[in-house]
């Protein structure tokens, strides 16, 4: 349930989910995933240490236990951004992107269509607004989408029919754009979901 993409899963979902997990376990200094790399897999750590590394930056981040990587590339199929290492023995549970897709359906083809509805719904006097598009979905103004606000935008603006994209595909959508995972989007999730990141 702390996984992003798979928050929006009911607990039977999860679970069901869970039988499909596999158990890999790495020695101390053992790559995990290799930066550029073709992979679909999601990574939760069971047990260990792990780093994130990008050429020609360093290391950008450390991975204990109960945290994961890959979600991105579960949905997406892109390349790694980024080699991650075991710094400890690590026992890794992993999550085939073929077995999330029979559970949840093709969530990276859907992500990219709604961000390219959601990029022109967003012009604005001959420039692209998505602060104004923010505010638009959010009608109490409270500074944040929540669930409800996120199914309006995606079923108006979006043209997401519920024949085309169910409930449970647009619950895991938006605990997908919900990047810093406080259980709403805030502007920052949604400017950085629309790609417009300084």
């Amino acid at each position: 349930a702390s996984v992003p993409i798979l928050r929006g899963l009911t607990p039977k979902e999860r679970d069901d989910l869970a039988q499909r997990l596999d158990s890999r376990s790495y020695l101390r200094g053992e790559r995990i995933i290799a930066e550029g790399e073709k992979n679909d897999s999601l990574f939760i750590i069971s047990s260990g240490k792990a780093e994130a590394e990008v050429k020609g930056v360093g290391v950008v981040r450390q991975y204990l236990t109960g945290q994961w990587f890959g979600e991105l590339a579960l949905i997406s199929g892109n390349p790694r951004k980024a080699t991650v290492t075991a710094m400890t023995e690590c026992t890794m549970l992993v999550l085939q992107r073929d077995d999330f897709e029979h559970l949840v359906g093709k969530l990276g083809d859907k992500l990219d269509a709604l961000r390219r509805r959601f990029d022109s719904a967003a012009y604005s006097y001959g420039r692209k607004d998505f602060s104004k598009l923010f505010r638009h979905y959010d009608r109490d103004n409270s500074g944040f989408l929540d669930l409800a606000q996120f199914r309006a935008a995606c079923r108006k603006d979006g043209h997401v029919k519920v024949g085309d994209v169910g409930e449970r595909e647009i619950r895991c959508l938006y605990y997908l754009v919900d990047l810093d995972g406080d259980g709403q989007i805030g502007e920052a999730d949604w400017a950085t979901f629309l790609g417009n990141v300084d």
